[in-house]
């Protein structure tokens, strides 16, 4: 425990520290975020926060890599993937890489990520044993890929995606810790405790904004630790999915709804439940708030199930009756403002 509250310290001065240095940076070199049509916000706003969290995540990995010799092929394998993620959110905030090369990368890693781990070979939900036989390796590199983009499509508005990295981080480092997997727990703590230092410059009005170098690094390292907990550790797949379930549901019903309206589903937009609720009249800050409050009780709930306790089926239902709750409540906000305005 004590070990555990000094990583999280640590993190949180470090991020806090380093991110005011990158936002001078920023400031500088003029790397900004600025306002368009697609956009969340309304001012010019410096951008590449995430770096800050990078090189906190880094400095810990290395640390730990000293200080479990047992653990050095798992934390290579995490220090590989959140470089090599970084670097390319890194390029594409100065840039914008096409989606093409995006995804090559992103598939690279990951298919180095899964071979070096192992894949996920079973999916356990609420109790339901799904083997994935001769296709474990593909799904695998599918979840962390995906896992990796929707963070970064989630990434809309001031303080979400570093709620749910707060919440996750934290989360994971109970998970871990309950198996006796140290290393892995005192990370994910140094998740949590990244996220709440850079939490304090990316509230609602944002100083700085992530970016890609954030976004990208912070999902693919969630994806790492997913496949880690579940192809070594034997957590239940569903629990990962049922932690992560404001993100994995609004990413994935939204991304569903564009391809199926013929959409450029690639392309920027504003079609996220999150930003739905922001148009609709929600404030950053409440958004993030809710998301924290929500994501806290689905943590719970994940947690029941990754300690498969009884009975199991109950907890993977309820997080659903929560998401769809979610759902009609911005939709509900929507048509009442439509309303209003006819």
């Amino acid at each position: 425990m004590f070990e555990s509250l000094i990583a999280v310290i640590v993190s949180i001065i470090g991020a806090l520290t380093l991110t005011g240095l990158v936002r001078r940076y920023a400031v500088h070199t003029t790397l900004v975020d600025v306002p368009e049509e697609r956009s969340s916000h309304s001012e010019v706003t410096p951008l590449g926060g995430g770096l800050a969290i990078v090189m906190v995540l880094i400095g810990g990995l290395l640390l730990l890599f000293w200080l479990s010799p047992s653990d050095r092929p798992v934390l290579a394998v995490i220090l590989g993937s959140l470089i090599a993620m970084a670097a390319l959110g890194w390029i594409d905030d100065r840039h914008r890489l096409p989606v093409y090369i995006r995804l090559s990368v992103q598939t690279a890693v990951a298919y180095v990520a899964v071979i070096s781990l192992g894949p996920i070979d079973r999916v356990d939900i609420a109790g339901l044993d799904i083997e994935l036989a001769g296709l474990s390796v593909v799904l695998s590199v599918l979840w962390f890929v995906w896992l990796t983009n929707l963070y970064n499509f989630m990434d809309g508005i001031d303080g979400l995606a570093a709620v749910q990295a707060l919440i996750a981080g934290g989360t994971l480092g109970y998970w871990f810790s309950e198996v006796g997997s140290s290393s892995l727990s005192l990370f994910s703590y140094m998740v949590m405790g990244a996220a709440l230092g850079f939490l304090f410059w990316n509230w609602a009005p944002a100083k700085i904004f992530m970016g890609d170098v954030g976004s990208l690094a912070v999902g693919a390292t969630l994806a790492v630790l997913s496949i880690v907990g579940t192809s070594r550790e034997l957590f239940p797949w569903g629990a990962f999915l049922m932690l992560l379930s404001i993100f994995v549901g609004d990413a994935t019903v939204t991304l569903i709804r564009r391809m199926v309206k013929g959409e450029k589903w690639w392309e920027a937009h504003r079609c996220h439940f999150y930003q739905r609720a922001v148009r609709a009249g929600w404030s950053h800050q409440r958004v993030a708030v809710a998301v924290l409050l929500v994501g806290a009780v689905l943590a719970g709930l994940a947690t029941l199930e990754m300690l498969r306790y009884p009975p199991r089926g109950l907890w993977i239902v309820t997080t659903l009756v929560i998401l769809l709750t979610l759902a009609f409540i911005v939709k509900r906000k929507e048509s009442s403002l439509d309303r209003a305005k006819g």
